[in-house]
């Protein structure tokens, strides 16, 4: 039929697009851990609500997913390199961080920077 050899044409010229943009085979989201807005929601009467922060159980959940993700290799690490997209809202930023240092800590991460080496030598 014409119409799926069209479409066919359609599929590989997207895919070979996608090849050369560069894009990534995966996007991961991860909202936020709980904030102070989740535990008490008159902070946002008193916080600005770009301004709330994570609770020391949102930086924990933070970091755990990050953990959970570092312990694939698959998703994340030298074989998968990652980004990492954030708001600029203090609760999202406060969760890119936790999650990147919890990538970082897992015990299968391979993760290596341009400042690895020269963190490693005393």
């Amino acid at each position: 039929d014409a119409r799926l050899g069209w479409l066919d044409r359609q599929l590989t010229k997207l895919q070979r697009r996608r090849e050369d943009l560069n894009w990534p085979k995966r996007i991961i989201l991860v909202r936020h851990g709980e904030s102070e807005g989740n535990v008490d929601h008159a902070a946002y009467s008193r916080i600005p609500d770009s301004r709330i922060r994570l609770t020391e159980r949102g930086l924990r959940q933070a970091r755990a997913a990050g953990h959970a993700l570092g312990s694939r290799p698959e998703l994340v690490g030298p074989r998968a390199p990652f980004r990492v997209y954030y708001s600029p809202y203090m609760r999202s930023r406060q969760t890119a961080l936790e999650v990147v240092k919890g990538i970082v800590m897992a015990p299968s991460a391979d993760i290596q920077g341009p400042d690895a080496k020269s963190a490693n030598t005393d």
